[in-house]
């Protein structure tokens, strides 16, 4: 349901509503405002012209009509970040899943002894789906990684700093060093984290072309509920 916002998308919380509603002048906006970015981003983003056609139909459509037994996503809508960049995450969420399908299916197991065998019995039975859309998993593995793979000093101060609410000037007096230092080190501690984040999202998904400001975004339109 519709319920939440932020400054500054209330115009985008309000079409989304209209569309979720079924309204027709509404839902011929979106389509207007969102195929083409859709399609443009998908493409930069590793996926053929068939491809990025398909998904921004098929995100454009389920986002007001749903799928049987599914309500609309932009019924998951919740506005703290733009319904651009939520639409972006929602597809490329969806494309992550067909490249990895595709990889799947191209390497399936084959039987020599048997060439009747179909490759797809020999699989072992699908596990559970994850409670989450494997961009979001692919987002914190990242940034897990990057994190671990900083020093103890480091996410010392990127946790007083960022997460407590502690000044540099007083990280600086409570270690015994200059202001200047602590800002240094947190500007190196930043920089490896996003060069590790996207190193670790390419050995991944080398497909993928995504930029650390794309990463940001997506991590900020992954906080709630995406389409699975």
């Amino acid at each position: 349901m519709i319920t939440e916002g932020a400054v500054g998308n209330d115009s985008d919380l309000a079409l989304a509503l209209s569309c979720s509603e079924g309204q027709a002048a509404a839902c011929e906006s979106f389509e207007r405002q969102y195929s083409d970015i859709l399609r443009n981003v998908l493409v930069g983003r590793g996926a053929t012209a068939t491809e990025a056609e398909d998904l921004a139909r098929s995100i454009l459509s389920d986002c007001v009509m749903g799928q049987p037994g599914r309500q609309p996503l932009l019924q998951l809508y919740h506005g703290r970040c733009s319904l651009k960049s939520w639409l972006i995450t929602c597809a490329t969420n969806r494309l992550i899943d067909l490249k990895r399908m595709g990889k799947f299916r191209g390497s399936l197991p084959t039987r020599e002894d048997e060439p009747s065998h179909d490759p797809f019995d020999a699989l072992a039975a699908p596990t559970p789906r994850q409670s989450e859309p494997a961009l979001t998993q692919l987002l914190r593995d990242a940034l897990e990684d990057a994190l671990a793979a900083c020093s103890a000093e480091d996410r010392l101060a990127l946790r007083v700093v960022y997460l407590e609410g502690v000044t540099q000037r007083e990280v600086a007096r409570m270690w015994g060093c200059h202001e200047s230092k602590i800002s240094r080190m947190l500007e190196e501690a930043m920089r490896q984290i996003a060069e590790r984040t996207m190193n670790h999202i390419t050995e991944k998904d080398p497909w993928l072309s995504l930029t650390w400001d794309d990463f940001l975004e997506m991590c900020d339109a992954s906080r709630t509920s995406l389409p699975l």
